[in-house]
């Protein structure tokens, strides 16, 4: 499987993309979709603020999401202090990736894939 942040979309909206500085929610998606058992899966859609040298959108899709948890309000967004996505494949665990904000409390979930959907400056 190719890592996700080898993605083309990434490497020409940011030549280096680092997800702890995704530092606001805009936008959250939650739907259902079937995988290749046709067994039912939750995926998120979230539009990030991406705010290092300037100000830029990123839409992230994480398919197969579980134990999903979010701490806080919108108003206008969602704060949070920075992604960090740990990659779980050498562990053996179920789910490959660890999603959570670096303080450690704002949101936390695990999911199988990671799809980059969007970059933008607005």
């Amino acid at each position: 499987m190719k890592d996700w942040r080898n993605n083309e979309l990434l490497i020409n909206g940011f030549g280096t993309f680092q997800e702890v500085f995704c530092n606001k929610i805009v936008k959250l998606g939650y739907s259902i979709d079937y995988n290749e058992f046709y067994e039912e899966i939750a995926n998120l859609t979230i539009k990030f603020i991406y705010d290092k040298s300037q100000k830029k959108y990123v839409t992230i899709k994480f398919v197969n999401v579980d134990s999903f948890v979010m701490k806080g309000g919108f108003f206008p967004f969602f704060q949070v202090m920075g992604l960090q996505i740990v990659d779980q494949i050498e562990r053996g665990l179920e789910s490959r990736y660890e999603v959570s904000d670096w303080d450690g409390g704002a949101i936390y979930f695990t999911c199988q894939e990671i799809l980059i959907l969007e970059v933008s400056s607005e």
